[in-house]
């Protein structure tokens, strides 16, 4: 988890510093300089990363092969699809609908993205943390709940006040929600714990690729984004029905637990 917060935290850093360097000295040099600084870290990976991990003896094939028939895997992957994949997709599309929607100067506006990119990052830790101390799925659930709410006060919001209380939500629930899923992932799945992270991870990553995208066809469609921002909160919903539906086949009903 500690990793994971560190690897966020690069990503509110470039989102806090990249407009008022690119100010400076231009958004080409600062994108020449943050390649530097990328291949200086692989570098460092490739000679000092770790080479002793313990490794899996199960084909790959194998591990796919079981992790398929397993219903929590489409859960855990949907789950993450929403939380980071709000995380990646606010940090994409905030900055420039916060100066088109809003009139925000830009530098502004990649401060704010860089506020939701830093206070998800650092909640994340503490989904892990209250998921070892209570039952990881329940506070998920109240976790969507909340990010719900969130995303219909974006979805309802015309000022710019409105906006940050929902977007501030969101990145709260997004950040704690990213932290509870991968407490559940290996809880789950301790013997393909590196396959289905890696799945985990790679629809958590295609959630921040479409969002955008709807927003922008939403937008077109119908003048307004406040529909995509409601599609969040019905994705949300459905969300909701199959964290009820694991927590009731490992842990029985709900109303006794």
């Amino acid at each position: 988890m500690v990793f994971m917060v560190w690897g966020n935290i690069g990503t509110a850093v470039s989102s806090f510093l990249a407009p008022p360097i690119a100010g400076i000295i231009g958004w080409q040099t600062t994108v020449r300089s943050y390649l530097i600084i990328i291949a200086l870290f692989a570098l460092i990976m490739f000679i000092f990363g770790d080479t002793q991990e313990r490794k899996i003896k199960v084909p790959l094939m194998a591990q796919m092969k079981t992790l398929s028939k397993n219903y929590k895997l489409y859960y855990l992957s949907y789950w993450y699809f929403i939380t980071f994949g709000a995380f990646v997709a606010f940090g994409i599309f905030l900055p420039n609908y916060l100066v088109n929607h809003f009139g925000i100067d830009k530098v502004d506006a990649g401060i704010r993205s860089g506020v939701f990119i830093a206070l998800a990052t650092f909640l994340r830790p503490i989904g892990g943390i209250l998921g070892d101390k209570f039952n990881a799925v329940k506070v998920l659930m109240i976790d969507f709940v909340i990010m719900i709410i969130g995303a219909v006060i974006l979805g309802i919001s015309d000022h710019i006040a409105l906006f940050t209380v929902g977007c501030l939500t969101i990145s709260i629930c997004a950040g704690i929600g990213n932290g509870l899923i991968f407490k559940l992932v290996p809880s789950y799945f301790s013997n393909e714990a590196g396959s289905a992270n890696g799945i985990v991870s790679m629809m958590g990553g295609l959630g921040g690729f479409f969002p955008p995208l709807v927003i922008t066809y939403v937008a077109n469609l119908t003048g307004s984004s406040h529909l995509a921002f409601i599609f969040l909160a019905v994705f949300g919903c459905i969300a909701l029905f199959t964290m009820r539906h694991l927590y009731q086949k490992e842990y029985g009903s709900l109303k006794h637990s």
